[in-house]
């Protein structure tokens, strides 16, 4: 009898919490199985959790991606500490976040995967640290956003942050400014075991407030996988005796997330067998396997898919106070006449950086770039909240499901 695979991986994901080897019956799919490990960044766990039961041919074609987690942690670990090297000689305070600051939580912290290294500077210590990575240390900077450069060298991505948060939700609440605090109340902390008085992390409560507005952030655009509550789980069990939930309660409250972070929590129930901090939300039966089943079919953080159609669409449309019709038509208005603050970021439009009089002049040249170039994909994107109101409604009623 076949083995359903993705009830086994989250049996494995459950297991991994819990600290025991994950039992293996007949019939599983491994590749199956892998296949969805692979696509939400957690096959290094899934290996870690079947590694001695595995099939000989299995074990081998999964043990160098497993390998490589480890392999990733030490590469990361050694810029990690050549950054810090050169900062503290000069004196420069850093901030790291997300899964920089939260890898010693997992019981394995090299099997925490990152994507990139995320980290916090002052502003006025940006151009310092731009001069450092890339004549010192030979990183590449190839996106130039006022808010977050990015950085790469060999395989490992660097994210300078000078705001910890800078995009909108399904709301109006100003997430931009709540987050640009986090320097008042972060205190030093060890990195990949590193330490020094200039290396900091956010206050924990301020951190698990960022980690649950940072998922809701991915859901109303594309999606997220299982990731995101796994830290979820293991951040509430590590920082157990730091964290304040009456105050963090009223701040999710206040940040108009209190709802949403009880879904958060019901699902990790259900799907890991954990008690978390505050009670979960109830929901239909239809709602939990219909979020399980978009997990799965978003990957790590989210996919084009046909399942997220019109989401931008419908994320304005809920931060919109305008009626239905309005909404749509401002919102085509923005897509034709993007804002300073959006065109400078492109680096086709980058000429408008720091030179607002010539965005005219950028509009005229985005919109014939767009008509020799990209004439459907315009059409069909400028058409959107008109032509997809069905898409776009589901869309929204399964944020409003979420809690966002």
């Amino acid at each position: 009898m076949k083995t359903d695979s993705r009830a086994f991986f989250l049996r494995a994901l459950a297991d991994f919490l819990a600290g025991t080897e994950t039992a293996q019956p007949a019939g599983v799919d491994w590749e199956e199985v892998f296949e969805l490990a692979r696509k939400q960044s957690l096959d290094g766990i899934l290996f870690h959790q079947c590694r001695s039961r595995l099939p000989r041919e299995t074990k081998r074609a999964h043990l160098k991606p497993y390998l490589a987690c480890a392999a990733m942690s030490f590469q990361q670990e050694a810029l990690v500490k050549d950054l810090l090297d050169r900062t503290e000689q000069r004196g420069i305070p850093l901030l790291f976040f997300k899964g920089a600051a939260i890898r010693d939580c997992y019981p394995f912290p090299a099997l925490r995967t990152m994507g990139d290294l995320d980290f916090l500077v002052r502003r006025e210590d940006r151009e310092a640290v731009d001069r450092l990575l890339r004549k010192e240390m030979g990183c590449e900077r190839f996106i130039d956003n006022h808010n977050v450069w990015t950085y790469w060298k060999g395989r490992i991505y660097l994210e300078v942050h000078t705001r910890m948060f800078y995009e909108h939700l399904s709301n109006d609440t100003d997430y931009r400014g709540y987050f640009d605090r986090v320097w008042e109340s972060a205190h030093p902390s060890p990195v990949f075991g590193l330490s020094s008085e200039l290396v900091h992390v956010p206050d924990e409560n301020l951190h698990f407030l960022y980690l649950t507005a940072h998922t809701a952030k991915h859901l109303t655009t594309k999606g997220s996988g299982f990731r995101p509550y796994l830290d979820m789980v293991l951040t509430a069990r590590h920082w157990a005796d730091r964290l304040d939930w009456p105050w963090i309660a009223r701040e999710l409250d206040e940040l108009r997330l209190l709802d949403f972070t009880k879904v958060c929590f019901a699902l990790c129930e259900r799907w890991f067998g954990v008690k978390m901090p505050l009670d979960g939300a109830r929901r239909p039966e239809e709602f939990w396997a219909a979020a399980t089943a978009k997990c799965f079919s978003d990957g790590l953080f989210g996919l084009q898919n046909k399942e997220n159609a019109g989401s931008i669409s419908a994320r304005e449309f809920r931060r919109s106070h305008l009626p239905r019709w309005l909404a749509a038509l401002s919102l085509t208005i923005r897509k034709l006449f993007p804002s300073y603050e959006n065109l400078q970021l492109i680096r086709r439009y980058s000429f408008v950086d720091g030179r607002p009089w010539l965005m005219p002049a950028a509009w005229i040249y985005r919109w014939g770039y767009c008509m020799v170039h990209k004439r459907k994909h315009s059409t069909a994107l400028l058409a959107e909240p008109f032509v997809k109101k069905n898409a776009i409604a589901r869309r929204e009623e399964w944020l409003r499901q979420w809690g966002l």
